[in-house]
């Protein structure tokens, strides 16, 4: 059985969320061992560069926003990641 489309969801039907993210590869491909478990997704980076878009991702803010270019940096103050991790 397909698993219902996130458009027709409700937060009842969602009991975990899992966020995959790739790099390198163009934005339409999904790993065929994914898709045939019903993941499926569209998105445009906030960045090209892989240090700044993670932490766009976890904080809800853009790169120029969160401050983190490299990966030598890390996010900052009250993102709701930065509690849940440390």
């Amino acid at each position: 059985m397909r698993p219902k489309p996130l458009s027709e969801m409700t937060k009842n039907d969602v009991n975990n969320i899992v966020i995959y993210t790739s790099d390198s590869f163009r934005h339409d491909y999904i790993p065929p061992s994914l898709t045939e478990k019903g993941f499926l997704g569209k998105a445009i980076a906030p960045s090209t560069f892989t240090a700044s878009s993670i932490p766009s991702i976890f904080s809800g803010l853009y790169p120029e926003s969160h401050r983190v270019w490299g990966f030598d940096s890390g996010l900052k103050g009250n993102s709701v990641f930065t509690h849940t991790l440390l």
